[in-house]
């Protein structure tokens, strides 16, 4: 079958509105199975994909499969063909009611009035049209109007000479029928649907199909042979063949199994391998076997949590929905008052069955908001109220009070940081699904934030201090389930009523390119440090060019922290963002400064972003040069260096040189500085005194640290942030580098990092590095991520949850020959692996290679050398920034530009938070081709004296003054009789030497 490179078409755009700051939106729906009663909505989601192919007889037939989403009302649904000539074809528009299924074959279709997910519709179009064919799904809803769910342009079949494998189908099968639930210790038969989209057959031999469960390998499928197959042996184009792995015993843990499936790319290429590869969600549950008394049993899992944001961003809103199951025998009812509580503050347990809560709601008593509590005002509380209750005034003041932060006190509080829901109702075997939205924030420096459930019976019914609406008196601050009390739910498992799940908050960066260069240039300096982030696994949220623009009708310098009129801006702000990178590169006097506290230059907006607890990378070599000479004027002393004064006395916004000089040495740490040093040219990996690895220390970087310099008065040319350092004005550290043909460390930079409690007593610190050492200055790629990825740390970005895997560095070695390659050298591709996550992962690479023809093909595996296999294993790769090189050989055997690619992970088997590193297309700066030339064999039989056409000739090309040499206008030493002839192999020579 041939299909779209499309491979979904999904009909309206699928967003989800989220409500502003923490609101909470609650989705409950009871999980039952209900026959005959079919939902019309308004709203219609589906994801809908197309291809064609052609019968036993050949005649053409074309497919939509409903892959996921609504079904289709067959009666409402139309299928417009259109040709290459824009006409309909032949009985265009269809009904999707008139479906070939009988004829075809194709998936599978139940004939009933729905059009499913998982069924295919198909028919037989005769003659077969002209391509492109353009395809369209219109679909009516109940209010008449009609609306384009599906819309797709189909190919006609490549002409190349290439066969192009591709996963058509990956299923389940449980006791012989499809099924994506299953309980564990079943088994169950993973089955792959391959078919061909090239023209090229392919043996069934070379097929090989391989299933995974999550990062973990199942096995090889098996090829159910079809019965009556028109061509044995092999898959030609449009036919599909079946791979099985049969009785699968379906492993712990339990909840949801991505599996995944994937066929080898062919050793003599693909016309497209990125249809290779499908996955499948799996839900694996447990049989129900009370082993507790009969009764209701609540369960909440992390297993049967989903987040809408696995990686979020600070600020981002995220939708968790988890899933409370009941596994008891018995109904779990709204006078059960059965309580799910879901919070980021901790909720502790005591050998499983005790739940103790901090609630969200400030305590009256509290010397903080006591007299806050006596001045507010509810207002007098509705007669329907607590009607003879002596208490009823302060009872309706304290619900009131706990509105204000967003709790009920005696129905489901929706608002985090704790949300409580209450008298849930679940059937037997069934669940209830919660989604609540929160903001993502930490206040802990590694920005990891826990998200605690708990649930179980409430009984009473009580909730916050001092009274709930029955006007009995609670232990303030405290929630005691019913586990810790007498008539605890009969047949609930206290064990399993307790969960917790941990993400991390990732920072938001903005880039400022404030160079000066054109991207790609020599003077390029944003280019390295964008691919030293990226193969650090760190994802910047804007860059954005440094320019001036208009703020409420004045002309400021942009970036700021903030504007007066955001919106006509439109550049990005400061405060928006955790870290911001400010990139000058070379130029000379990069940054501003204008005493402004309102439109302030380059300088006040960075220290109004520092004020505010941010962290600020400056990568550039005359920063403070720029600023001497604009606006400090400070003149150096009797050493040659330029000493900045004490500014305690200084005030900023007051003028430009205070600023300058505020800005420098209390944000920067800087007392003194030096201009015009010299830098290293490169800095290499190794050096003279440490061959291996030329570091100082354990750590593998082309750095020199030496710890003693933290706190130290003298300014260094480049910093690198330590695991240690004071919280004062001193700088916490510096940095040293070694040229490699230096024999003295140079110090090269300076970082550092402050704190203070404001007056109103809210704790402020900031983190700041000069860099003024580019990253061009360092030779490979790995040495400028591994930089990045520590000043990253510094600045609390690690990742700590989570995976990330990366080409880090990329090299093309001539092994067997001479540089360049010629026809049958051999080449070495090494590359290296870097691990940004925490864990110690294994996985694989895979070589490509595209050559003169465009097209890409995997290098052949075990060629030439037998051991190298591809892809390569690798092995326990520790996490935290651990590399390991692999390699694989290629033969030149054929001439031309080659270009090569690794990509790590190559199936995507293990989910990683960035994906745009797993091959080395996002540096700017490594060099991934070649070019192999012919071996070309001169042979010398023109019957001339030697050597007359030498490499130090004139402008023909003869040397005059070579007593060896000689040309027909004379020469130092005639020729024999023999020797008159001009020496034309030597013309040739010379000629091929300049190609």
């Amino acid at each position: 079958m041939r299909r779209s490179n499309k491979t979904r078409g999904v009909s309206e755009t699928i967003g989800t509105v989220l409500l502003v700051g923490i609101a909470v939106v609650l989705v409950s729906s009871v999980a039952l199975f209900m026959a005959g009663n079919v939902k019309e909505v308004e709203s219609v989601y589906v994801s809908l994909s197309s291809g064609y192919t052609t019968d036993p007889s050949g005649q053409f037939v074309l497919f939509v499969e409903n892959n996921a989403g609504d079904s289709l009302l067959l009666s409402r649904t139309t299928i417009i063909v259109k040709d290459g000539s824009g006409a309909d074809v032949p009985g265009s528009p269809f009904s999707a009611s008139d479906c070939d299924y009988s004829t075809t074959g194709i998936g599978s279709w139940d004939d009933n009035d729905l059009w499913s997910p998982g069924e295919t519709w198909s028919k037989i179009i005769s003659p077969t049209p002209t391509f492109p064919l353009e395809v369209k799904v219109v679909y009516q809803k109940a209010n008449g109007e009609k609306t384009v769910v599906f819309s797709e342009s189909l190919e006609a079949p490549p002409s190349t000479s290439l066969p192009d494998l591709a996963v058509e189908e990956f299923y389940f099968l449980r006791y012989g029928q499809r099924s994506d639930e299953v309980l564990v210790g079943e088994p169950l038969d993973l089955v792959a649907t391959v078919t061909n989209l090239g023209t090229a057959p392919v043996p069934h031999d070379n097929i090989t199909v391989q299933f995974y469960d999550r990062e973990s390998y199942v096995g090889d499928g098996v090829l159910q042979t079809p019965e009556d197959d028109p061509t044995p042996g092999e898959l030609t184009y449009g036919e599909t063949i079946n791979y099985i792995y049969p009785s699968w015993t379906v492993p712990y843990p339990l909840g949801i199994h991505k599996m995944h499936c994937r066929i080898t790319p062919l050793t003599s290429g693909e016309i497209s391998t990125s249809n290779n590869y499908r996955y499948r969600n799996l839900d694996v549950s447990i049989s129900i076997v009370p082993t507790r008394p009969s009764g209701p049993n609540p369960v909440v899992s992390s297993k049967d949590v989903q987040l809408s944001k696995t990686y979020p961003k600070t600020g981002d809103e995220v939708t968790v929905t988890l899933f409370v199951k009941n596994l008891g025998d018995q109904p779990i009812g709204y006078d059960d008052d059965v309580m799910l509580v879901v919070s980021t503050e901790p909720i502790t347990t005591e050998g499983g069955e005790i739940f103790n809560w901090i609630d969200d709601i400030p305590d009256p008593e509290d010397d903080d908001y006591k007299e806050d509590y006596e001045n507010f005002n509810p207002g007098p509380p509705p007669p329907d109220f607590m009607p003879g209750n002596t208490d009823r005034d302060e009872i309706w003041k304290e619900v009131k009070w706990a509105e204000l932060y967003g709790q009920d006190l005696d129905g489901s509080d929706y608002t985090f940081p704790t949300c409580k829901i209450r008298h849930l109702i679940i059937p037997v075997a069934g669940q209830v699904s919660i989604s609540l939205t929160f903001t993502a924030r930490s206040a802990s420096p590694d920005k990891i934030l826990t998200i605690y459930m708990a649930v179980d019976a409430n009984p009473g019914d009580y909730t916050v201090l001092p009274y709930d609406l029955r006007g009995e008196s609670l232990p303030p601050q405290r929630i005691v389930f019913s586990s810790e009390e007498e008539g605890a739910l009969e047949g609930d498992d206290p064990t399993d009523n307790y969960a917790s799940l941990t993400l991390q908050i990732i920072p938001r960066i903005l880039l400022v390119d404030d160079d000066g260069a054109e991207t790609g240039s020599e003077n390029d300096v944003t280019s390295h440090v964008v691919e030293s982030l990226t193969g650090a696994g760190v994802q910047m949220d804007r860059l954005f060019i440094a320019q001036a623009m208009t703020d409420a009708g004045v002309l400021r310098d942009v970036p700021a922290y903030e504007y007066v009129d955001p919106p006509t801006v439109g550049a990005p702000q400061m405060k928006d963002y955790d870290i911001v990178i400010w990139v000058t590169g070379k130029e000379e006097n990069p940054l501003t400064c204008n005493a402004d506290a309102t439109y302030g230059g380059n300088v006040e907006e960075m220290m109004k972003f520092l004020d505010n607890g941010g962290y600020l990378w400056i990568v550039g070599e005359n920063v403070l040069k720029g600023l001497n000479e604009d606006y400090m004027n400070i003149s150096p002393d009797e050493n040659g260096y330029y000493v900045l004064p004490d500014t305690t006395s200084f005030v900023k916004y007051n003028t430009e040189r205070e600023d300058a000089m505020i800005f420098v040495r209390n944000y920067l740490g800087v007392k003194r500085f030096a201009v015009d040093k010299d830098l290293p040219g490169v800095i290499y990996g190794e050096t003279p005194s440490n061959p291996i690895t030329g570091w100082e220390g354990n750590d593998s970087y082309s750095v020199l640290m030496d710890d003693s310099a933290a706190g130290a008065d003298d300014y260094a040319e480049w910093t690198y942030p330590l695991e240690y350092g004071s919280d004062t004005s001193d700088p916490v550290g510096m940095l040293y580098v070694q040229d490699y043909n230096a024999p003295v460390k140079e110090p090269y930079g300076i970082y550092h990092s402050h704190e203070e409690t404001t007056p109103g007593g809210e704790t402020v610190a900031y983190r700041s590095v000069y860099l003024p050492v580019s990253p061009p200055h360092v030779r490979y790629l790995n040495e400028k991520i591994s930089m990045a990825a520590r000043i990253m740390k510094w600045f609390r970005w690690e990742l700590r949850i989570g995976n990330d895997l990366a080409i880090s560095k990329m090299e093309l070695v001539v092994v067997e020959g001479s540089y360049p390659p010629k026809f049958m050298d051999t080449v070495e591709v090494r590359v290296t692996v870097r691990n940004n996550g925490p864990d110690t992962l294994s996985t694989s690479v895979e070589f490509y290679v595209t050559g003169p023809d465009g097209i890409e093909r995997r290098i052949t595996p075990n060629f030439p050398d037998p051991s190298e296999d591809n892809p390569r294993d690798i092995l326990n790769l520790p996490g935290g920034g651990g590399e390991t090189v692999v390699t694989k050989k290629w033969k030149a055997t054929s001439v031309g530009l080659h270009t090569f690619r690794a990509v790590v992970d190559p199936y995507h088997i293990i989910q990683e938070i960035n994906e745009e590193n797993n091959d080395i297309s996002y540096s700017t700066s490594t060099v991934t081709s070649l070019v192999a030339q012919n071996n070309i064999l001169v042979v010398d039989d023109d019957g001339s004296w030697n050597d007359t056409y030498g490499p130090n000739g004139d402008e023909n090309g003869y040397e005059e003054d070579n007593p060896n040499n000689w040309r027909f206008d004379g020469g130092a030493t005639e020729p024999p009789e023999w020797g008159m002839l001009e020496d034309t192999t030597g013309a040739i020579v010379h000629f091929l030497e300049l190609l």
